[in-house]
């Protein structure tokens, strides 16, 4: 089955036993009850998304700043977003998943997760003679060729004038 039809088909169950839950919370405790406990769940769950999505960040700055591809710590912010939005989405089993993603360890846990998911699928090719795209000895076979700088010159519209010609 295609993603896509499996992830409407989840959606679509999600939202049934959404609809029934929120309907027997309703009718155990009252509809104002309910919507209540929905709205305060959306707000404590926004507070705490938005506070972790700062501290990730921070997280983000400073692994790249230290010279390392911070994967793990995007990934962990795109589960928060997901997190923000099932807390936005009104329902009780989308504010417990919701609240399970906040969790650092859970969050920290599906980044390995979905990192090790990723590797597997990219392939990484090298250009050159030998793995790694080297030669031996560093040299091409047909000699050491020129060293290339490839560079983008920007001009700014009050330098136009001072460019010769």
């Amino acid at each position: 089955m295609p993603f896509v039809g499996l992830f409407f088909l989840i959606a679509l169950a999600l939202s049934f036993v959404e609809l029934v839950l929120l309907v027997k919370v309703a009718g155990a405790f009252g509809p104002l009850t309910a919507v209540g406990l929905c709205l305060l769940t959306a707000v404590i769950g926004g507070t705490i998304a938005r506070r972790q999505g700062r501290l990730t960040l921070q997280r983000v700055n400073a692994e790249a700043m230290a010279g390392r591809v911070p994967a793990t710590e995007i990934l962990e912010g795109v589960i928060l977003v997901v997190a923000g939005v099932m807390l936005l989405v009104p329902g009780f089993v989308t504010d417990a998943l919701g609240f399970l993603l906040l969790a650092p360890g859970a969050r920290r846990s599906g980044a390995e997760s979905l990192k090790r998911h990723f590797a597997k699928q990219v392939e990484v090719r090298t250009f050159g003679g030998f793995p790694g795209g080297g030669f031996p000895g560093g040299e091409s076979p047909r000699g050491p060729g020129p060293d290339v700088i490839d560079v983008e010159v920007e001009v700014r519209d009050d330098d136009r004038d001072k460019l010769p010609g």
